[in-house]
């Protein structure tokens, strides 16, 4: 039985496979749980330098390149379930490129990423699990 943040674990596992496919479930829990985690670490870091500020009168430059670095290590994770949710709609990975278009991109990814997938076999494997 898969519990909800195993949703977030499994693509980070799977953060260099772009084979496959990545049902609406996992790809909208992943996103979910990655909102969730980034407003949380950044909760956490206000809250941190805030405090180190009113105790020692200095501000901590430390959170915001720690916060970067999280952002930064969960790109290959984005990129590779997007991939896999591509496929599930029978489309090559290379369409998430659309990303780097200037506002239609994105609207147009956001639209491929709430398409159902396709039923049974595509080109890319079987249906995935839930």
């Amino acid at each position: 039985m898969k519990t909800a943040f195993s949703y977030f674990l499994q693509p980070l596992r799977q953060s260099f496979d772009f084979t496959g496919r990545a049902n609406r479930t996992q790809y909208w829990l992943f996103v979910l749980w990655e909102i969730i985690l980034i407003i949380l670490w950044a909760v956490l870091a206000i809250t941190l330098e805030t405090q180190l500020k009113n105790a020692f009168g200095v501000t901590a430059a430390f959170s915001l390149p720690l916060f970067a670095l999280a952002i930064l290590a969960l790109i290959p994770a984005n990129i590779a379930i997007r991939c896999r949710r591509l496929h599930d709609i029978d489309m090559s990975g290379w369409w998430q490129l659309l990303i780097l278009v200037p506002s239609l991109g994105g609207l147009i990814m956001l639209i491929f990423m709430l398409i159902p997938g396709t039923k049974g076999e595509n080109r890319y494997g079987l249906l995935p699990k839930q």
